[in-house]
């Protein structure tokens, strides 16, 4: 019993060290949101969004929803849905069309909505990795 405990606490460690990592201005972006931090990295195709408690400990095993409003120079906005990677703090989501100025991360945790604007920081992330 003491060896199956010992392998499900080590199993638990190893889960909680994978969804938390560090945020650079090389790599990602977080914002605070409510009693949340929604972090975002990626930029090229999709976007991933991670979600930690504001004390920086990872949500995970809730049920997350949400979505992304994407606005455009010419003032037109695209939406698209989050998806959630089982029950992580990780979710993804689709860029429509490049070119967006900045966006808005909204999510739904708990009952609550919560929400970021974000600037479109790809080019400078991509400019930071090529150094």
């Amino acid at each position: 019993m003491r060896k199956v405990l010992f392998i499900f606490y080590l199993l638990m460690q190893i889960s909680t060290q994978a969804q938390t990592h560090a945020c650079d201005a090389n790599t990602c972006t977080r914002k605070r949101a409510g009693s949340y931090q929604i972090e975002v990295s990626g930029c090229i195709n999709y976007m991933d969004v991670t979600i930690y408690h504001k004390n920086n400990k990872p949500l995970a095993g809730t049920e997350l929803t949400g979505y992304a409003e994407f606005y455009y120079p010419d003032e037109s906005c695209l939406t698209e849905e989050l998806a959630q990677f089982a029950r992580t703090n990780s979710l993804r989501v689709k860029v429509p069309y490049p070119g967006f100025n900045n966006f808005k991360i909204a999510l739904i945790i708990n009952g609550q909505t919560v929400y970021a604007f974000f600037d479109n920081d790809c080019n400078l992330r991509a400019t930071l990795q090529k150094k």
